[in-house]
């Protein structure tokens, strides 16, 4: 009986439907596979989905779960990667207007393979706390919380009786740890951060034994200055106005300050918000990205930079350390190092494991834009 129904199965002719979502398999299947799948089709032993997103045109899968699928994913996160680095950002706090480039490079952060450390510092009412929330949320391993350690879960690890809970850095090992308000951060706290930051793992000291936890994280932070507000636009007044040391400071490889908007900007974002009012993110769009992001960081392992990108890179840095005065960081190696991994996480999210000048080109206009205060 079960051969007398495969064998009529293949006689049935597709519903109209059926016709036209199975010659969208064209764009990823050869005929050979398309033919077996009309044949299960027939047979109805299989259905075929149609997913409509905001972002790009609409792709096919199969159902159930069809050994082709992750053919047809393939082709389509191929397809996205060509602008992954325009659409994914939309994603990241929407609500907060005019700092596109903040979001590309938190993007950046989050697909990278390599430690990134990013600083928001500035004004409070900027949208920082909301930027660095939706950013880590992207990633597939992440954690969040008070640079304080005052939401209960401390950096390092918390104790309950013999019971040990790792805290917020062992919970993004190998991915992001988002920490707000990082100006109020203990000062115990203080040297295990800066040794997640450099060496990627952390020595907790509890009851006369040594605890060595893996941190390997990139950490993206939020900070208010001092008085919680930034005063004045010169230089060595906003150094002043610093909340951290150098110790800790140099430790990011890209510091971004916010101010509280003028009164151009203010309506231009209030602008942008009425117009996208009502407006919400649909699931289905943001649970793509999430799954896109899996795949990157699944499928791309190192990154090659070529030495034919040393002069670009030297000519920028230099530009940079002539100008130092007027930054409010100072120009140590760890810009280079940041400049060259944000060119590989470029390179990552768009499905490649080389560099290429747009993905140095990127790095450098982040770099540059990171210190305009």
């Amino acid at each position: 009986m079960e051969f007398k129904k495969d064998l009529m199965g293949l006689f049935r002719r597709l519903s109209p439907d059926e016709q036209e979502k199975a010659g969208m398999l064209n764009n990823y299947l050869t005929e050979v596979e398309i033919d077996e799948v009309i044949k299960s089709l027939k047979r109805k032993d299989i259905s075929l989905g149609i997913y409509n997103l905001s972002f790009m045109d609409p792709f096919i899968a199969i159902n159930p779960a069809h050994h082709f699928n992750d053919k047809i994913r393939k082709k389509v996160f191929q397809n996205f990667s060509k602008v992954a680095f325009e659409v994914i950002p939309k994603f990241i706090a929407p609500n907060i207007m005019d700092v596109d480039l903040i979001k590309q490079t938190a993007l950046l952060q989050v697909v990278s393979n390599e430690r990134i450390h990013m600083l928001l510092i500035g004004d409070p009412g900027t949208g920082k706390t909301k930027i660095i929330h939706s950013s880590s949320n992207l990633s597939p391993i992440n954690s969040f919380g008070l640079g304080s350690g005052t939401s209960g879960v401390g950096l390092a690890l918390t104790m309950k009786g013999k019971e040990m809970s790792r805290g917020l850095l062992p919970l993004a090992h190998n991915g992001v740890c988002a920490l707000d308000e990082l100006n109020l951060m203990k000062k115990e706290d203080s040297a295990l951060l800066l040794n997640a930051m450099e060496s990627g793992f952390i020595t907790y000291v509890k009851g006369g034994n040594n605890i060595r936890l893996d941190t390997n994280v990139k950490v993206l932070a939020t900070a208010n200055p001092k008085g919680d507000k930034f005063i004045g636009k010169n230089i060595l007044s906003l150094k002043k106005q610093m909340p951290f040391d150098s110790a800790l400071l140099t430790r990011f490889h890209l510091v971004f300050l916010l101010r509280k908007p003028g009164h151009k900007k203010f309506m231009k974002i209030t602008e942008n918000l009425i117009n996208n009012a009502g407006a919400e993110i649909k699931e289905y769009d943001l649970d793509f990205i999430k799954e896109y992001i899996k795949y990157v960081k699944e499928n791309i392992g190192e990154v090659r930079f070529d030495k034919q990108f040393k002069d670009k890179v030297s000519n920028s840095i230099s530009k940079i350390k002539k100008n130092e005065d007027k930054y409010l960081i100072d120009v140590s190696p760890r810009l280079v190092i940041g400049l060259i991994r944000l060119a590989k996480a470029s390179a990552r999210l768009e499905l490649r494991d080389y560099v290429i000048e747009r993905d140095v080109d990127r790095a450098i206009n982040i770099l540059d834009n990171s210190l305009v205060y």
